[in-house]
């Protein structure tokens, strides 16, 4: 709305170079807004793609605490095994 106001008192006023002019500058503007919305979508993707990495290493870090506590379980049951009542052969 801005921009056609902007042409049509260029176009009143100055003349055609004018409103070239401002028709030039409607559309450096309007380029402007697509590169920020360009760049708000690729800040959108990166963040999800932040999110995904981090859920990866959180399930990777669960995944190697449910391994320790595995092993652990394990070598308890090996002391349990050999005689201790407490689970750790001491």
């Amino acid at each position: 709305m801005i921009a056609l106001v902007l042409i049509l008192v260029a176009k009143s006023v100055m003349g055609v170079a004018v409103q070239k002019t401002a028709l030039a500058l409607v559309v450096m503007v309007k380029i402007a807004l697509v590169m920020v919305v360009a760049v708000q979508i690729d800040a959108v993707v990166l963040i999800v793609v932040q999110m995904a990495v981090l859920a990866s290493m959180i399930l990777l870090a669960v995944h190697i605490v449910a391994k320790v506590l595995v092993v652990v379980d394990y070598g308890e049951n090996i002391c349990r095994a050999s005689g201790d009542s407490n689970g750790f052969n001491v």
